[in-house]
C-alpha cells in the first residue's frame, strides 16, 4: 500500500511564502491543496497536466480564503512573482481576473442573475484554464464562462476579457459595457487609455495592472479602494 507523500515546505520558497501569507486561513485545508500540487509536480505520470492542476490548486486555496478577500489579494500579489516559476502567465492572469471580480461591486440588475458570467471576446486566450473558475462563486452566484465571437452577448457578461481587437471594435465594446454594467479587462496595449477599465501587462517578469477609474464609474461599477491602491497606474479625472 502506497504511503502518502510528506509535504516538504522547507525546500520550496514558493510554498513557504504561501503558507506564511495564508496562515490565518484554515491551514489543514490549504495544506491539502498544496500537497495535491506538490504530488502533481513530482509525479512523472502527471507531468503533462501538472501545470494545469497546480493552477487549479492555487485558485482553490485563494477562493477558500475569500472571506478575507483583501488579505488574499495582497498576499497573492506579493507571491505572484515567485509563483511565476511554476505557473504560466495565462494561469496567473486567470487568477487576476477572479480576484478583480471579488473587488468590484455591480449594481442590482447584475447581482440578481443566477450566474456570474466571465466572458472572452472575440477569442479565449486562456483555453481550459479559465474554465477552472466555474467551480467557484462570486458572492452567491456560480461562475459561468462564456466565449463570445461577436459583440452580441456582451451585455450578459459581468466581466469580459478582450483579446486583441481593433480600436473600432473596442469603442463598440466600451459603449455596451458602460450601458450594461460590464467590467472590461485586457492585456492589449493602451487599453485603459482607450477607455478600457483594467489593463494587465508584464513588467520585469511580474504581472501588473492599470486601472481607468472613470470608465468603471461610467459603468456604475464600484472598485474597492484596496484594488485602486494596488494598481500601478490609475486614470482618474473625476475626483468625486
Amino acid at each position: 500500500m502506497n504511503q502518502p507523500r510528506q509535504l516538504e515546505i522547507n525546500n520550496s520558497p514558493i510554498l513557504r511564502r504561501i503558507f506564511v501569507c495564508l496562515r490565518s486561513c484554515c491551514v489543514r485545508r490549504i495544506a491539502g491543496y498544496v500537497t495535491e500540487a506538490t504530488r502533481s509536480k513530482t509525479d512523472k505520470k502527471a507531468s503533462k497536466v501538472g501545470g494545469l492542476f497546480a493552477s487549479s490548486c492555487l485558485i482553490k486555496y485563494l477562493a477558500f480564503c475569500s472571506g478575507k478577500a483583501g488579505f488574499v489579494l495582497l498576499c497573492f500579489l506579493t507571491i505572484q512573482a515567485q509563483a511565476a516559476e511554476s505557473a504560466s502567465e495565462k494561469q496567473l492572469k486567470t487568477i487576476y481576473i477572479y480576484n478583480f471580480s471579488r473587488f468590484v461591486q455591480w449594481p442590482k440588475p447584475k447581482t440578481e442573475t443566477k450566474t456570474f458570467n466571465i466572458c472572452t471576446y472575440p477569442r479565449n486566450p486562456f483555453g481550459s484554464i479559465l474554465y477552472q473558475l466555474e467551480a467557484r462563486k462570486i458572492q452567491h452566484q456560480n461562475i459561468k464562462i462564456i466565449e463570445l465571437e461577436y459583440l452580441h452577448g456582451i451585455q450578459l457578461c459581468h466581466v469580459v476579457f478582450i483579446d486583441s481587437v481593433s480600436d473600432l471594435h473596442l469603442e463598440k465594446v466600451n459603449l455596451i459595457a458602460k450601458k450594461h454594467y460590464v467590467l472590461t479587462v485586457s492585456d492589449q496595449d493602451d487599453f485603459v487609455v482607450k477607455e478600457g477599465m483594467i489593463q494587465l501587462y508584464v513588467e520585469k517578469d511580474k504581472i501588473r495592472f492599470k486601472l481607468n477609474f472613470d470608465s468603471s464609474q461610467a459603468a456604475f461599477l464600484k472598485i474597492n479602494s484596496k484594488l485602486i491602491k494596488l494598481a500601478s497606474t490609475v486614470l482618474r479625472e473625476n475626483i468625486n
